[in-house]
């Protein structure tokens, strides 16, 4: 895998990756103009997790780097979260965390609501950031393991792991090639912790660890 720096990664190669027939090389694509500082970024995913002739595992990550500083791009995470698609409306979800919304935003986003629990909740958090407290702490392991169910979407969570607005877990560790060197490399760290260890690093990060 190329690094997103890489000088044969032009927009021009971007471009023309994001128009393959090939999801995989489209998901690459998406995430290398995601870690570029290509002036073109912002447009690019954007017009990518717009267009519905590509799948949503593709425009979902696009929306991972969506800018939700600027106000016509809430307007547009508003209406991606109404989306028909389950993956787009919890990756629009997610994009607007921390994001100030309108009464007329919120309103927008609660009739569009799912009764999937993760997405009310999400939605909760976005108009009522007080519902954190209703987690178990964080050494709270016991609690953390009966909540957190046995399987669970990889894919959603490797958006989450590197999602710059939410975990960001990608700014100081590296997976598959992609990431920072800044912690340890978790490639392969489900060979050597159980469940219980992995959720007591992600919720103690610092317990065996001095911090940085």
């Amino acid at each position: 895998m190329l690094p997103a720096d890489h000088p044969s990664l032009t927009i021009e190669c971007l471009r023309e990756l994001l128009t393959s027939d090939n999801e995989a090389l489209q998901v690459e694509a998406v995430r290398a103009v995601r870690e570029s500082g290509l002036e073109e970024k912002n447009e690019i995913l954007f017009r990518t997790a717009l267009n519905s002739d590509v799948s949503p595992a593709v425009r979902a990550e696009a929306t991972v780097g969506l800018n939700a500083d600027n106000p016509q791009r809430v307007v547009e995470l508003v209406e991606l979260a109404g989306s028909d698609d389950g993956i787009m409306r919890r990756e629009a979800l997610r994009s607007l965390y921390g994001v100030p919304l309108s009464v007329r935003q919120q309103e927008s986003l609660n009739s569009a609501a799912a009764s999937d629990g993760d997405e009310v909740f999400m939605l909760r958090r976005l108009t009522n950031p007080s519902v954190e407290s209703e987690r178990p702490s964080h050494d709270d392991l016991d609690r953390w393991l009966n909540e957190v169910p046995n399987s669970g979407d990889a894919a959603a969570g490797q958006r989450v792991f590197f999602h710059p607005r939410l975990a960001n877990c990608g700014g100081c560790h590296r997976v598959a090639g992609r990431g920072e060197s800044i912690g340890p490399e978790l490639t392969y760290i489900a060979r050597s912790m159980d469940r219980r260890k992995l959720l007591e690093t992600i919720q103690q990060p610092s317990r065996e660890i001095a911090p940085h």
